[in-house]
């Protein structure tokens, strides 16, 4: 049996975008300010958007939406396993619609 489906208001939709579009500014400037590259810690921790699970660090937050920046092409992973920027257009607020 599976769960019904969830109700979700408007509001909270909207939220949520603008909160993710928040989050992919913020760690576009950061890049942009770092060029040499981040890793997912630094860049978490930078942002003060590290998790605890069980008193390990995991910050899947950061790690998810520098998936989603790669996928957009924004962001690319280097060898050295930092991420950079790649020469897309930037995702800070005026990009928003």
């Amino acid at each position: 049996m599976s769960a019904p489906t969830p109700r979700v208001p408007e509001e909270a939709l909207r939220l949520a975008r603008a909160g993710l579009a928040d989050l992919k500014a913020a760690i576009t400037l950061l890049l942009a300010a770092n060029p040499q590259g981040m890793g997912n810690y630094p860049i978490a921790h930078a942002l003060g958007l590290e998790s605890q699970h069980r008193g390990k660090q995991v910050n899947y937050l950061t790690y998810s939406v520098l998936g989603l920046l790669m996928e957009e092409r924004i962001v690319a992973k280097g060898a050295d396993k930092n991420y950079r920027l790649t020469n897309a257009p930037a995702c800070g607020p005026e990009s928003r619609a």
